[in-house]
């Protein structure tokens, strides 16, 4: 069990790190719009809302709804999670990515608005 933890850890840290921090110029481009954002495979997510403050963003995941909280990233992406279902959205420039923090996984990748 504590091996599997340790590989799901070491998983979500490779793909996090995958993401390259952005520059100053670019972290400002960085921000989290409504709509449906198109992903490798023919997935989907759809944003349905983002608070003004940026602080809570709500998407559509297959069939279920999601409230993510905003978590500061010291890489400068926008991170947002639901510590409940374990999803985390990862944003950087020109493109976004759903994770599975508990089972350690990519569920949507090379996500972009339409």
């Amino acid at each position: 069990m504590l091996n599997r933890k340790l590989l799901s850890l070491s998983v979500l840290c490779a793909v996090a790190g995958a993401f390259a921090a952005p520059n100053a110029v670019e972290a400002r481009a960085l921000s989290l719009k409504k709509g449906v954002y198109r992903c490798e495979l023919k997935r989907s997510v759809r944003v349905n809302h983002v608070s003004t403050d940026h602080r809570v963003a709500k998407i559509q995941w297959g069939h279920r709804a999601y409230t993510l909280r905003a978590v500061h990233a010291r890489s400068g992406a926008l991170r947002y999670e639901d510590k409940a279902s374990g999803l985390m959205w990862l944003t950087v420039v020109g493109k976004s990515m759903l994770l599975d923090t508990k089972r350690g996984r990519q569920l949507a990748n090379e996500c972009r608005a339409s």
